[in-house]
């Protein structure tokens, strides 16, 4: 009898290894072949103005860790002025309107994706890509670029990018 619950115990614990270890690396190659199709329902489609770039492929969903040393002082890319923010908020957490092209010197659309400026370079007008999202669901509309300009123009936080951003102390 009690070679017999043995022998069973043995077997299950066998096959329960063989069937949870069977299998699984397959599933995930395929899950990760762009040429495949998709395996499950999309609840956050692509916005028509995405910007794709080529050859990388992402994994959708996860979680994005970062060791720092101290927690940020703030979560706004804006008024944060020492490095326990900027490690964690400069270009890891947010994007701008544009981006700088190490490689080919240039400046490149992000957020935005075209801008024109005036002849006399006082008017700068981006157009937002369509679809564009804050990470709780809500669009991302041109009040929310003023709300962030205001920010960095504000006399009483004064945060350190405003000095970036002003010519001849206008």
């Amino acid at each position: 009898m009690r070679q017999t619950v043995g022998l069973v115990l043995s077997v299950g614990v066998l096959t329960f290894f063989l069937v949870g270890c069977g299998g699984g690396k397959t599933d995930q190659v395929q899950d990760l072949d762009p040429n495949r199709g998709a395996v499950r329902a999309d609840n956050h489609p692509r916005p028509v103005d995405a910007m794709v770039v080529e050859g990388l492929t992402g994994i959708y969903g996860g979680r994005y860790v970062s060791t720092v040393r101290f927690d940020p002082k703030t979560w706004n890319v804006l008024t944060g002025n020492e490095t326990s923010t900027s490690d964690i908020t400069n270009y890891v957490l947010y994007e701008g309107l544009v981006t700088f092209n190490h490689i080919t010197q240039e400046t490149e659309p992000s957020l935005a994706k075209s801008w024109e400026q005036s002849e006399d370079g006082l008017e700068w007008i981006f157009h937002l890509r369509r679809g564009i999202r804050w990470s709780d669901g809500n669009p991302l509309t041109a009040d929310d670029v003023i709300f962030s300009s205001q920010i960095l123009y504000d006399d009483v936080i004064h945060p350190s990018a405003r000095d970036l951003c002003t010519v001849d102390g206008n």
